[in-house]
C-alpha cells in the first residue's frame, strides 16, 4: 500500500500549531512528516525549533527559501509535491487549525489506495462537539457518506495523490493567488479526476485561527467587504479579530 508524506504548514497561530503537530506525531510516528514555518512571529518559531527536536519532524523556515512575505502556500505544495514525488507517496496536508484522530491517516490511505482517478480527498471538519462545521457546513444534511464534489474543497485535512501529482504541477500554480484549494480541485475535475469528501471521518477544526481577521466576514460581512474593497487586505489583517463585528 502506498504510504504518504505529512505537511503542516503553520503562520503564528501556536496554540492550535502544538495541538495540530502532537495529534500528527502521536497518531502518524511512522509518516515522514515536515512543518512549513512561514514567517511565524520569534516566539512561535522558538516554540516550533523546540517542538522539532521533541517530536521529530522535520521543521522547514520558508525564510530560508524565499524573502517573499507570507502567506506562501504556493511554495509550499511545490516543495512538499517534490518531496512526495520522490519518495512515490500520497500528500497529506494538516492544517494548523486541524486535530486529527488516530483513525484519520489509516482511512485516507485506505480511500485513496482502492479509488483510480482521485485527485483529493478529504475528512469532514467538526467543532468539538462534532458538529460539522466550516468549510464543510454545506454537506451537513447530505446523506451519503462519501461525497464527490466539484466546487467546495479544503485543504484543512485533504490527501492529494500520487497519481494526480504525477499529472498537474504546483509549481504552474498562479502566483498572484494567496489559497489552492478551490483552483486545485477544479482543475482537478477539469482533468477527469474526482474529489471526495469522507463525511464518516472527521477531524475537529478550528476555523481561521491563524487568521482571526477572516471572522468579520462571517460575523459582519458589509463591514468587511466595505474594508477589502476600499481600504485592501492588508487593513483587514492590521485591524481585525475574533471579536470584531
Amino acid at each position: 500500500m502506498r504510504g504518504a508524506i505529512i505537511i503542516t504548514p503553520v503562520k503564528n497561530s501556536i496554540d492550535t500549531a502544538k495541538k495540530s503537530i502532537a495529534a500528527v506525531r502521536a497518531c502518524a510516528p511512522e509518516n515522514s512528516y515536515y512543518v512549513y514555518n512561514d514567517n511565524s512571529d520569534v516566539p512561535a518559531t522558538e516554540t516550533l525549533e523546540r517542538l522539532s527536536e521533541t517530536l521529530k519532524f522535520k521543521l522547514i523556515h520558508l525564510s530560508d527559501i524565499t524573502s517573499k512575505p507570507s502567506p506562501n502556500y504556493d511554495i509550499v505544495l511545490r516543495e512538499a509535491q517534490k518531496k512526495a514525488l520522490e519518495q512515490d507517496k500520497h500528500l497529506i496536508i494538516v492544517e494548523s487549525d486541524v486535530v486529527i484522530r488516530p483513525e484519520t491517516i489509516p482511512s485516507l490511505l485506505e480511500f485513496a489506495n482502492q479509488k483510480e482517478k482521485l485527485a483529493m480527498v478529504a475528512a469532514i471538519t467538526v467543532d468539538e462537539s462534532g458538529e460539522i462545521n466550516y468549510p464543510f457546513v454545506p454537506f451537513k444534511d447530505v446523506p451519503e457518506k462519501i461525497i464527490p464534489t466539484r466546487k467546495i474543497m479544503s485543504f484543512s485535512c485533504t490527501l492529494i495523490t500520487n497519481e494526480f501529482m504525477k499529472n498537474y504541477s504546483f509549481a504552474d500554480l498562479d502566483h498572484s493567488q494567496d489559497w489552492f484549494d478551490t483552483i486545485i480541485s477544479e482543475d482537478a475535475i477539469k482533468m477527469g479526476f474526482s474529489n471526495i469528501i469522507l463525511k464518516d471521518v472527521s477531524v475537529i477544526h478550528y476555523p481561521h485561527s491563524s487568521r482571526p481577521w477572516k471572522y468579520l466576514k462571517y460575523k459582519n460581512p458589509l463591514k468587511y467587504y466595505f474594508i477589502k474593497i476600499f481600504k485592501g487586505k492588508k487593513s483587514l489583517q492590521s485591524g481585525a479579530s475574533p471579536s470584531t463585528t
